[in-house]
């Protein structure tokens, strides 16, 4: 593809693909111009000690999805987190 004709986005997101094949120790959970995509691994009401942008009056969130996985069989790694890379 030519890169000259694609839009940013499309570009960062054959960058991001291109780092994922390339570093499989290396998580991406986002790759775009608009969002800011925030991971890890805490219990809910540690997002705001562990995110500390999130207290600022300049954050402007639109939109918040947090996802809690309870599991007795496993224990939490990177690999098995949900990206939310797409919601449907």
């Amino acid at each position: 593809a030519d890169m000259t004709k694609l839009s940013l986005e499309s570009k960062l997101f054959l960058v991001r693909r291109a780092i994922s094949l390339r570093a499989s120790e290396l998580f991406i959970c986002s790759f775009n111009s608009r969002t800011i995509t925030y991971k890890g691994q805490f219990k809910p009401d540690q997002l705001f000690e562990y995110y500390l942008d999130l207290r600022s009056e300049q954050c402007q969130a639109y939109l918040a999805v947090v996802h809690s996985r309870f599991s007795t069989n496993s224990f939490p790694s990177w690999n098995r987190a949900h990206p939310f890379r797409r919601i449907a």
